[in-house]
């Protein structure tokens, strides 16, 4: 019993201390109390857009394009949203092999450009570079669905007497 009133006691002056303890002072205090709250959230931001990029590739390795797409778009609003200009062309080179994966090469062209123009503004030629074979193999993709495409008609033209 005796024990167990000292714990008590303990307990109750640590907490009495706790605002104390826990509080800064001084001049620390004004330098805690001054530190943007942004910086905070851009480091958890810059961590999620990390974290995003990365599911993606992984997916993108497994070919998972669906769960790829959505990451990479993901990180790449986020990167975005940053104004982390690499991060986000990053992301939307592996978004336009991901869209190459899915065999739409049209998408694979839009995100292909936007990375391009990022590449561009940061004066970056291996990203201009990547960004350009993903614009080639887009174009490419479309050149050969729409030759797919027309043998298909002819043949069904052929097919129906057409």
């Amino acid at each position: 019993m005796h024990l167990c009133l000292e714990l008590v006691t303990s307990l109750s002056l640590l907490l009495a201390l706790l605002p104390t303890l826990v509080a800064p002072q001084g001049v620390w205090a004004q330098a805690l109390t001054n530190q943007p709250q942004t910086s905070d959230r851009s480091i958890t931001q810059r961590d999620l857009a990390t974290s995003l990029f990365k599911q993606g590739l992984r997916h993108l390795k497994a070919n998972q394009y669906d769960e790829a797409v959505t990451a990479l778009q993901q990180a790449t609003a986020v990167y975005r949203k940053l104004g982390d200009r690499r991060g986000e062309a990053r992301s939307l080179l592996n978004l336009g092999l991901t869209y190459l994966g899915l065999s739409n090469g049209a998408k694979a062209i839009h995100v292909g450009q936007q990375a391009l123009a990022i590449a561009q503004a940061l004066s970056d030629p291996e990203l201009e570079k990547l960004a350009q074979e993903i614009l080639a193999a887009g174009q490419k993709q479309v050149a050969t669905n729409a030759a797919n495409t027309t043998q298909n008609l002819a043949k069904c033209s052929i097919n129906w007497g057409l």
